[in-house]
């Protein structure tokens, strides 16, 4: 199969990139190309069969929705121009959303609490409702809906994707992982405990092939590690090393998990464990980042 992965330069993108490139014939297309240039003769010209849209601004801070802003131009718009693009072919379109669509996590009636972190009392399902509070999570959601025009789509829902390797822009779990490293004080919110599902770029990556190869098109599924992954920043932190120095700041959740029952349904399950496969991040990220003042290597 021929994959176009626009975004392949982002964090999730490059790992999708580098997983499905293994078992098939990958092509990227990143901000330098711009998503809103991609026209149908550069699909058809390069014999595309799909596209997996990772492309993204991250805004979570703002929650005014804006025409012409970042988010506005790249998430939505350039659902909408993928849309025009894909009118007509049978070019299979996957589109990455996110748990933001959802809007905030869960609250303390929801959870048991322990020593180092809360559980929840069930994971969200793939019908939970709609309350996104950020730009990033509307505009992921307007992305959504739009992915609905094209008959040969399919929403897959994050809630925290992960991949072994340092990229300059990744998400909470190198964060510490620097920190660790450069032994500076872990910046935590809340109390720590708020959980997480990390799920491994690998087993997303094998469930794009799952929905392609089922044709589980017109389907928005939700992607998590799952139970047996499901962690708090406290057990995350201690997992990379017992004496790391923590400082709580304002702000924060009692976390987020995915149920993964529609994926689950299509044969699926993630098969990589997050504890397993620290040693491994933590020693690409020693290799891999860029040298840099104060930075172990």
């Amino acid at each position: 199969m021929r994959i176009l992965v626009v975004g392949h330069e982002g964090y999730i993108g490059s790992g999708l990139f580098r997983y499905l490139g293994l078992r098939h014939d990958v092509l990227g297309w990143g901000r330098k190309e711009d998503i809103l240039r991609l026209e149908r003769d550069d699909l058809l010209a390069r014999r595309i069969d799909a596209v997996v849209n990772c492309a993204v601004v991250f805004d979570r801070t703002s929650v005014v929705y804006q025409v012409g802003s970042p988010s506005d131009r790249v998430n939505l718009g350039g659902a909408r121009h993928l849309a025009e693009v894909l009118r007509g072919t049978k070019i299979a379109w996957i589109q990455i959303s996110t748990k933001d669509v959802y809007g905030p996590g869960f609250d303390r009636r929801m959870v048991r609490e322990t020593r180092y972190a809360y559980r929840p009392l069930a994971l969200w399902g793939d019908d939970r409702a709609f309350a996104p509070e950020s730009v990033y999570g509307k505009s992921k959601l307007m992305a959504e809906i739009v992915c609905e025009s094209h008959p040969a789509s399919s929403v897959i829902r994050l809630s925290s994707c992960y991949t072994d390797d340092y990229h300059p822009h990744a998400n909470w779990m190198l964060r510490f992982v620097e920190g660790v490293l450069d032994r500076r004080p872990l910046l935590v919110t809340h109390n720590g405990k708020q959980f997480r599902d990390p799920l491994h770029v690998h087993d997303l990556g094998r469930l794009i092939e799952r929905v392609l190869a089922k044709q589980a098109f017109g389907t928005k599924l939700n992607a998590g590690g799952g139970r047996a992954n499901i962690l708090s920043l406290l057990e995350f932190i201690r997992l990379l090393d017992r004496r790391a120095e923590i400082r709580f700041v304002p702000g924060g959740d009692y976390g987020f998990a995915f149920g993964n029952e529609r994926a689950e349904r299509l044969g699926w399950r993630p098969r990589i464990g997050v504890r397993e496969r620290l040693d491994l991040l933590v020693a690409n990220v020693r290799k891999q980042r860029p040298a840099g003042p104060g930075r172990a290597r």
